[in-house]
């Protein structure tokens, strides 16, 4: 499963700083635009600085950023469908953190 990670708001401020506006100026001008904020309130210069920082948000378990593509982590991804399989059969999250603390301490005891 690839999932393109594309934020319509980093071009629009990326264009904005091209444009000659500091992250403030962008903030202000979402602002009076009417626009509402990531936390459904104003906008911040740190939330502008959130969305237009270099570094892409943490992958999920079990997936990793490549060239700006969610795609299956090949160590974490059997782990994680494991535990969704685990969940869906009912068990309490709990009872599958003991499952798969067992499951590790049974490899390492494997070494």
């Amino acid at each position: 499963m690839k999932t393109k990670y594309h934020n319509g708001l980093f071009d629009l401020f990326e264009e904005l700083r091209k444009a000659g506006n500091t992250d403030s100026r962008i903030a202000k001008l979402m602002n009076v635009s009417g626009m509402p904020g990531r936390n459904g309130r104003g906008w911040t210069e740190d939330q502008v600085k959130s969305i237009t920082s270099d570094q892409a948000p943490q992958a999920p378990f079990g997936y990793q950023w490549s060239d700006g593509e969610l795609i299956k982590h090949l160590d974490e991804y059997p782990a994680r469908e494991l535990m969704v399989q685990l969940r869906e059969a009912g068990l309490t999250y709990a009872q599958i953190a003991d499952e798969i603390n067992d499951a590790i301490e049974h490899s390492q005891s494997k070494r």
